[in-house]
């Protein structure tokens, strides 16, 4: 069974932001006219975080950044991830200056690599099978190569867009999916959401909270729900 990884990691799969740290080909639906989301209880915490900021109007985002300062950043959390289980990173991959963006070229990139179970939908939504999820830090090296040769940067969701795409996931995606009998247990509140987003910089679908192969059915056609709000295109 497959499973689709978290929307959005900062530059490796713009699917997973640590979609990877700076984001991936992206663009999100306007919505700078939508109610504004009152500050959490963790306000400070994301206010002296280098990564997020706030706006005019005290709603979080992510700042633009350089590839280079985006690719450093997604390397450091690999070589951190390594550290924490005693292993040493291996060397870091090389990333050439003109890159273009091509989602084919990253998958074949992936599978020359040896992760045949990894795709990615007519969405752009990544998917892993048993075998890349059983190696999350070789899988993330090879991503992270991949993703430099082949995937161009986009701006991350503000804090209004990734409430937007949170309340599509709970008002379209969870009652589409229920209604086609697929049960949807632990979905997070908007609060806890948006402060995970600003804390890994991850969007999350609501099916990834669903039990059984509903990830599978979903990339097949055989479950009739949009994942991704119009106007939304994460590819890689």
């Amino acid at each position: 069974m497959k499973t689709m990884t978290k929307m959005l990691s900062a530059v490796a799969s713009c699917a997973t932001v640590a979609l990877m740290v700076a984001g991936c080909s992206s663009s999100p639906v306007n919505s700078e006219s939508s109610p504004k989301v009152a500050p959490s209880s963790t306000h400070e915490q994301w206010v002296q975080d280098a990564r997020v900021r706030l706006d005019g109007q005290g709603s979080r985002y992510f700042p633009k950044v350089s590839r280079e300062e985006a690719l450093d950043a997604e390397w450091a959390r690999i070589e951190s991830a390594y550290a924490s289980q005693g292993r040493t990173a291996p060397e870091k991959p090389d990333s050439p200056a003109e890159v273009k963006d091509d989602q084919g070229a990253w998958v074949r990139c992936m599978h020359d690599d040896g992760w045949s179970d990894t795709d990615v939908s007519s969405e752009g939504i990544v998917t892993r099978g048993e075998f890349s999820l059983s190696k999350p830090l070789e899988w993330s090296v090879s991503e992270y190569g991949c993703s430099a040769k082949f995937t161009l940067l986009g701006e991350m969701p503000n804090e209004r867009q990734a409430s937007d795409f949170w309340q599509f996931q709970k008002d379209v995606v969870i009652p589409c999916l229920e209604k086609q009998g697929v049960t949807i247990a632990g979905f997070p509140s908007e609060e806890e959401y948006l402060d995970r987003y600003f804390s890994d910089g991850s969007l999350e679908l609501a099916s990834a909270y669903a039990t059984g192969d509903v990830q599978q059915r979903l990339l097949e056609g055989k479950l009739e729900c949009r994942v991704l709000p119009e106007g939304w295109d994460y590819s890689v």
